[in-house]
């Protein structure tokens, strides 16, 4: 998918399409279907019928993050309260229900194009859950194999949650900056650290965990992320222009971890700490490029049978 044709050709279109037609958010919002286990059986039959609940689910989120892209900041306000509801019930969703936890990485881009194109204030009502979710998300990479968080969270949910958290970061809403600490080590220590320094922030305590080669990246950072770090411009370290790139197969857990969380974990929050203090503006071009990438990515598309 040609990204300049989706930016300066379908967003300035859908942005006059919502503007004449205000029904067509609702419309799609009401088209989704919370998760249900009522009547499941197994087979394949059953299998089908989850993936094209899934199927729909995932299209239906990401015209409702697209159009939210497309529309003027603050445009959706009064479908915030019905857009979170809606949000909040695939979140319950688990492996074998219909729609099942597929459904996560297209929920976390929703919320990275509500941060985007919302002011704060709007938001307030949706911190508990997002924080929880991002808490619960972020600790299944170290769950064992086939416990019930690594069957909730699979790979492509796993590596969104991580962009929805370096996308809060680099944006830094204010009443988010009040849990920040939770997630990334926000003092001199993401730096400098004593030789008693113990991590209490989640991404720290999950870098130590994941092994030795992360905390070599801490004490070698990577060149890239230091000088995206320190530009004009805050962004967010995954991708293109963060310094880490996100260009990896999500079939395999292992490799994820190798090429992306390690070095992400590793780095987010001296990458954090040193793009705070550059006192850089946020690049929200590039942070809507990175998101309208994943949604116009026909690879992580849920295929049919």
């Amino acid at each position: 998918m040609d990204l300049a044709l989706v930016r300066d050709g379908w967003l300035p279109l859908l942005k006059q399409w919502v503007l004449t037609d205000k029904e067509r958010l609702p419309e799609v919002i009401t088209r989704i279907s919370g998760p249900t286990t009522a009547g499941i059986v197994f087979g394949v039959g059953a299998t089908s019928a989850r993936l094209e609940a899934d199927r729909k689910t995932q299209l239906n989120l990401r015209r409702i993050a697209t159009l939210v892209l497309a529309a003027a900041d603050d445009a959706f306000v009064a479908e915030l309260p019905a857009i979170f509801d809606k949000l909040v019930e695939l979140l319950g969703a688990t492996l074998i229900s219909s729609p099942s936890s597929a459904t996560r990485a297209d929920v976390y881009m929703v919320i990275r194009a509500l941060v985007l194109k919302n002011s704060p204030i709007h938001l307030a009502m949706s911190w508990p859950v997002v924080n929880a979710e991002l808490h619960a998300a972020i600790s299944s990479v170290v769950a064992p194999d086939h416990s019930k968080a690594s069957d909730m969270y699979l790979n492509s949910g796993i590596i969104q949650a991580c962009k929805l958290l370096d996308l809060l970061i680099c944006v830094a809403p204010d009443d988010f900056q009040l849990h920040e600490w939770l997630f990334i080590t926000d003092t001199i220590e993401a730096v400098y650290r004593s030789s008693t320094y113990k991590p209490v922030a989640l991404v720290d305590e999950i870098s130590e965990e994941l092994g030795s080669s992360s905390a070599d990246a801490l004490l070698q950072p990577n060149t890239e992320a230091l000088v995206a770090a320190s530009g004009p411009h805050r962004r967010p370290l995954l991708g293109r222009k963060g310094g880490i790139s996100d260009e990896v197969s999500l079939e395999r857990k292992d490799e994820l971890i190798v090429k992306v969380l390690r070095p992400f974990f590793a780095q987010l929050s001296i990458f954090a700490f040193e793009s705070t203090y550059a006192m850089g503006t946020v690049d929200r071009n590039e942070c809507i490029e990175a998101l309208l990438k994943d949604l116009f990515d026909e690879k992580s598309m849920i295929k049919a049978l």
